[in-house]
């Protein structure tokens, strides 16, 4: 971990990771490593007036890693010379840097400007406040980084699934991200779970590994078996075992398992699969799915046309406004401004989505593409005026409700064409990341349909697809429909 966040800089001799995020299980000595990162950061980094801090919700907490720190330092003569000590403060005159602990009723939050930043135990964090104060305040540091070391939690609405949610989508491949370091100990999911969208081992599987299994321990705790002792962890499995409430627990704290994370509908591997490029759409037939979302944020529309084999290519266009991109690009963490470079979205003028311009391409589609379009599918939800247009130009508009009666029929017919790889979806980024986001309800009656709600960010193109799927499901083959001028 240190050797990969130390170890790798750029072309100009900055570092490469601005962000790392370093989950494992409890008696992993995290406090420790992360009070040598910070001396190291603050002290050893060739930064002059660096500041870091130890941070936490509460200045009490942050001291669990900067006592750890200021114990290296007395107890080390080197370090002494070099490093000098006050209460709540660790500095050195000659270079004006230092290291101290930083909590939300810390005085003079909003002054800071911090060169590293260390989070013990993420997970702890009931909010994103410091997080985001924190992710701010460093825009004048050459090489700032964010130093994150946790154990696995329990809340998905937290910021520390969301972050354990972003590192997996970067190891896994569905986001490009440089920057960001990731490293997660935890037990292992076999191939059919994860097919599934089983995001943690399935006790009844006899292909995952079970935590019950001493020998599987050693990749959730890499220090196994210097620390945690053997014995105990023996003792507390036993426990587990014959103590339900305690099982949770055991999982979590000593085999760094999310006790109750969300679970990816759609399997990375399948979806990856599914990437190749589109066979050529002109003279094909086609149906539109289109999700408006709100004015302010993305709108999606996905073209699903059913080749004679039986497999689909999805054609996909997304719009975002163009004023306010870059609040945009950090709230959904999507590098909007980067794809739009590339083609792969649309900005539109202004602060709010132009419906008028997406009617147009709409409209515009089949003479420049070459294919009919049978209809356009679309959420009736704040739809009525761009879909009222579309009518008034002679294009048929079916409206799809979003409930389990109409959405379970495509969700499954999608699972099914990812599982046969019968989808080319050509790798489009937007439905990438969408597809890694998106979480599934499920109803008493085992209907599914995607969730909005739930999901771990923004997901209208596989919420547009669904749709489009909607009707292609009901009327595959279906004639008619508009075509190229």
């Amino acid at each position: 971990m240190i050797g990969s966040l130390f170890g790798w800089v750029r072309a100009d001799g900055a570092r490469r990771f601005r962000t790392a995020y370093v989950e494992v299980a409890k008696k992993f000595g995290k406090s420790t490593i992360a009070a040598g990162v910070g001396l190291l950061l603050a002290f050893f980094d060739g930064e002059a007036g660096a500041e870091v801090y130890a941070a936490a919700t509460k200045k009490e907490q942050a001291k669990i890693v900067w006592d750890e720190a200021k114990r290296m330092v007395l107890k080390s003569p080197g370090l002494r010379r070099r490093i000098q000590v006050r209460a709540a403060n660790l500095h050195s005159l000659e270079t004006a840097s230092k290291f101290e602990p930083l909590g939300r009723d810390s005085d003079g939050l909003d002054g800071i400007n911090p060169h590293g930043k260390i989070v013990d135990e993420l997970h702890r964090h009931k909010n994103r406040e410091i997080w985001d104060v924190l992710e701010q305040s460093s825009g004048s540091r050459r090489q700032p980084i964010t130093f994150v070391i946790t154990t696995a939690g329990v809340d998905d609405a937290s910021i520390c699934w969301e972050q354990h949610d972003y590192v997996v989508k970067v190891l896994e491949g569905d986001i490009l991200d440089d920057t960001t370091f990731g490293y997660i100990a935890t037990l292992d999911v076999c191939g059919t779970c994860r097919a599934k969208g089983r995001a943690a081992p399935d006790d009844t599987c006899a292909m995952c590994d079970q935590w019950t299994d001493e020998r599987v321990w050693v990749k959730a705790n890499p220090n196994y078996p210097l620390t945690p002792k053997p014995d105990d962890m023996r003792r507390l499995a036993l426990e587990a075992q014959e103590k339900p409430a305690a099982q949770n627990a055991f999982k979590r704290l000593r085999l760094n398992i999310w006790t109750e994370s969300l679970i990816r509908w759609l399997p990375a591997d399948a979806w990856r699969a599914c990437g190749t490029p589109l066979q050529p759409l002109r003279g094909r037939r086609g149906i539109l799915g289109l999700d408006l979302s709100s004015t302010r944020d993305l709108t999606a529309l996905l073209g699903v046309f059913e080749d004679d084999d039986g497999t689909y290519d999805v054609l996909a266009r997304f719009w975002l406004p163009r004023e306010n991109l870059a609040e945009r690009v950090k709230r959904d963490r999507a590098p909007y401004d980067v794809w739009a470079r590339e083609g792969f979205l649309a900005l539109t003028d202004g602060e709010a989505v132009d419906y008028g311009f997406i009617k147009a391409e709409i409209l515009g589609l089949p003479a420049r593409e070459g294919f009919a379009i049978t209809e356009v599918a679309y959420d009736p939800w704040n739809a009525f005026g761009v879909v009222q247009d579309l009518m008034d130009e002679g294009i048929t508009c079916v409206p799809i409700r979003q409930g389990f009666g109409s959405l379970n029929a495509p969700s499954k017919a999608l699972e099914a064409l990812l599982a046969k790889r019968q989808l080319r979806h050509g790798g489009h980024p937007v439905l990438a990341l969408h597809a890694a986001n998106v979480v599934v309800e499920t109803d008493p009656g085992g209907n599914i349909k995607p969730s909005k709600a739930t999901s771990t960010g923004r997901i209208d193109g596989i919420a547009a697809l669904v749709t489009a799927l909607a009707r292609a499901v009901v009327q595959p083959g279906a004639g008619g429909g508009w075509r190229p001028v």
